[in-house]
């Protein structure tokens, strides 16, 4: 002030009001600026929990609620699991698994990512990733086919105190021509325990008499418990179509049921339209032969294709035999060839057999003999009706030529 008040003495007080004139309007100027800033700041900060990512959220949620058990892993996008998986998260490496590999949540089916996952979580000591690891095991998905690998997981399983063990090694015991009591014992635990999968395999046992005594009515009962479930867990929906599909064939066969071809249709279709294989494979079956409905080629081979697309290996093989009998296509030795060799390359005997005769006979191939024992042999290997009867027919030939 003293500086401003020597200045107006030496100037004049006109100077005086127009210099204040201006000083205040830049202040004004200057205030209304900052007051500006201020309120943008306040808005952005009001308005950023509404536009942030949803996957910082969630993280906050589960970091409070884990270990009360609130936290909905089955809700979760791949994005919030990875989130949380990357932090060490047993439970969300074990559901990544899962997604991965049944393709679920949106994501493509990926058996080498669900291997990780589940490996992952099992060092960290989640006690449902073994039992996952062990069907990958058991079905050669994203690693060779190893029987002995998949039983020490599952065995590792129920060790963890996971009774999902149980019906793996059921399952390797199916696999392998495994003691059927013992197969018998550990489906029935796994049934005990309340598993879908365990309800809809002692309903196999039953069905075909593996250690037990064969009982129709008894599979087809629990059969329908498994079917009519409501779970909408990814784990169980194969128990679920699968259940659906056996009821199918005993209701067409009328087995344990009064036949009834048309029960048979809806329950192929309702798990054919989930796109279970076997399912679609029956269905096809229905059409090619007029169960219950009218012949229909192209609606048989439509079905057949679905399932093919899943490397199911009676639809391939019988993709060969609609092209080698000109059933709703044209007759065509070598695509009936081709099919049955993609159908035998899955172990499938049936097509083994059928190639046989195709070499033998020389349809869509060139004739050789050799080549026809050594599928008649694939078959007879694994005790396939009617296959060492044709192998000692080609033997007989192979000898009259030499």
């Amino acid at each position: 002030m003293f500086l401003f008040k020597k200045g107006c003495d030496i100037l004049g007080n006109d100077f005086l009001f127009w210099l204040g004139d201006i000083i205040l309007k830049k202040r004004l100027v200057q205030t209304m600026a900052v007051l500006l800033f201020m309120l943008v700041l306040v808005v952005a900060v009001v308005r950023t929990p509404h536009t942030r990512s949803t996957v910082p959220a969630v993280v906050e949620i589960e970091e409070a609620d884990r270990d009360s058990g609130k936290v909905d892993y089955l809700a979760m996008s791949e994005k919030e699991l990875l989130v949380l998986a990357y932090d060490g998260d047993a439970e969300a490496c074990y559901r990544l698994g899962v997604m991965y590999d049944y393709g679920a949540g949106g994501v493509q089916q990926n058996f080498t990512s669900a291997l990780e996952w589940y490996r992952t979580a099992d060092a960290y000591g989640q006690t449902q990733a073994a039992a996952g690891i062990g069907y990958l095991y058991l079905n050669g998905c994203g690693v060779d086919k190893d029987t002995e690998a998949a039983r020490q997981y599952f065995a590792r399983s129920v060790a963890l105190g996971d009774p999902q063990g149980y019906v793996g090694l059921g399952r390797v015991g199916l696999d392998t021509g495994g003691d059927e009591p013992e197969i018998f014992s550990n489906i029935k635990t796994a049934k005990d325990a309340g598993l879908l999968d365990g309800t809809y395999y002692l309903g196999y046992l039953y069905e075909k008499g593996i250690g037990t005594k064969r009982r129709a009515k008894k599979a087809y009962r629990l059969y329908q418990k498994t079917a009519e479930s409501d779970s909408e867990a990814i784990e169980d929906q194969y128990a679920i179509h699968a259940a659906r599909t056996r009821l199918g064939i005993l209701y067409m066969e009328g087995i344990g049921v009064d036949a009834d071809r048309s029960a048979a249709r809806e329950q192929f279709e309702t798990a054919a339209d989930d796109g279970y294989a076997m399912a679609q494979y029956y269905l096809g079956i229905m059409y090619e032969m007029g169960y219950g409905m009218p012949i229909d080629y192209a609606r048989a081979l439509d079905y057949f294709e679905l399932a093919a697309q899943q490397d199911y290996a009676p639809a391939l093989n019988e993709i060969g035999c609609m092209y080698f009998n000109g059933h709703g296509v044209e007759t065509n030795f070598e695509q009936a060839v081709y099919y049955q060799k993609l159908a035998a390359a899955l172990g499938y005997e049936k097509a083994q057999v059928n190639l046989g005769y195709l070499y033998e006979n020389g349809y869509g191939v060139e004739q050789n003999l050799q080549t026809a024992l050594t599928y008649y042999q694939m078959a007879k290997e694994t005790g396939y009706a009617g296959a060492d009867e044709a192998e000692a027919r080609v033997r007989a030939r192979l000898e009259n030529e030499e």
